[in-house]
């Protein structure tokens, strides 16, 4: 295990019992997290061991970590971002639904996977699954704004706003 992510590992767990209010170690997990993807690109680990750890660390993990896939997409690759969609829909299947990782994680990672790999409408999809709130509509929002599809964006807001209106 590439020292990263054994630090990584050693942090999050050390967060159960830290009173990180002021966030300063959560940034600096977060630098560590950058620095474990960016090793794991120059020197890939077998994506199908890094899709496990990475839903478990996210899922189960203590302090559940803020990873970003995007950092982590080259590394993982096809193979990996497939398992890891199969792990994540395999908990969303068979979790408990009142959960937090069922409930947050599952939705958090879903939103991630579809945003990787570039379609627009997959993730707008994934987003549009909940629109209880603002949150759905906003996400929508930005995915289209960035994609350069305004007229979109502009129905998506207009919708959450009289739905807020309601």
């Amino acid at each position: 295990m590439p020292l990263p992510r054994r630090a990584v590992e050693r942090v999050t767990a050390a967060l159960q019992y830290l009173d990180d209010s002021t966030g300063i170690v959560g940034d600096q997990l977060r630098v560590l997290m950058s620095l474990y993807a960016k090793t794991c690109t120059q020197a890939p680990p077998d994506a199908r061991r890094l899709a496990a750890w990475w839903a478990k660390a996210q899922l189960d993990g203590p302090g559940r970590p803020e990873i970003r896939l995007a950092e982590f997409a080259d590394a993982l690759g096809e193979r990996g971002l497939a398992e890891l969609a199969w792990l994540v829909e395999e908990r969303r299947a068979t979790g408990d639904p009142e959960s937090w990782s069922v409930v947050w994680a599952v939705r958090d990672l879903r939103e991630q996977l579809a945003a990787v790999p570039g379609d627009v409408d997959a993730h707008v999809a994934v987003l549009a699954e909940d629109l209880r709130g603002t949150y759905g509509y906003t996400g929508i929002v930005q995915v289209l704004r960035a994609a350069g599809r305004d007229e979109e964006a502009e129905r998506w807001a207009r919708e959450g706003l009289a739905r807020i209106e309601q």
